[in-house]
């Protein structure tokens, strides 16, 4: 399992005035969505592509994909960073077509029709995604997973919603 922290994740934010509300630190959501994975029997990675390095953003998926051979990847992201979250999914899914790639995040959650629309997206997590996330790798059909949009056939699906996981504590520990 492959999450994606986009490129501009916080840089996005860096000329406004939220940037003050906007930390430095790892995205603690893929933290724990990959603490579910683990729990679920697989090895979760997490590529942040937020940390600037030598190769490119292109190279660094490239690679992560080829020696990764992931069977899901997940992308969180926010209403700034749709149109970047899209392309990263649609360069994953040119250099793997079977991935299966999920969308979560605020965007994803406010917007899943709009997440969808390119069909770079399999699927998108709205709301809290652990239990959501959970379900899926367990590979419980997704007409029976609450809080997920998905496109089956070119016609478009939305399951109920999920409610707010009631008690922390639960979930397991990143």
């Amino acid at each position: 399992m492959l999450f994606i922290c986009l490129p501009s994740t916080i840089d996005v934010f860096k000329e406004s005035k939220i940037s003050v509300a906007i930390p430095l630190i790892p995205l603690i959501s893929l933290a724990q969505l990959s603490a579910v994975a683990r729990e679920e029997g697989y090895t979760p990675y997490v590529l942040d592509l937020s940390v600037k390095k030598e190769k490119s953003v292109e190279e660094r998926i490239s690679v992560a994909i080829k020696e990764l051979a992931p069977e899901y990847c997940g992308i969180t992201f926010t209403t700034p960073l749709s149109k970047e979250a899209d392309s990263v999914a649609g360069f994953v899914r040119k250099l793997n077509l079977s991935i299966k790639i999920i969308a979560g995040g605020p965007h994803a959650t406010i917007m899943p029709r709009e997440t969808l629309e390119s069909g770079n997206f399999d699927l998108a997590a709205i709301g809290e995604g652990e239990i959501t996330l959970k379900e899926i790798l367990e590979g419980k059909d997704l007409k029976k997973i609450k809080g997920v949009a998905f496109k089956k056939k070119g016609e478009l699906f939305f399951t109920p919603p999920r409610g707010l996981i009631e008690n922390l504590d639960d979930l397991p520990l990143p």
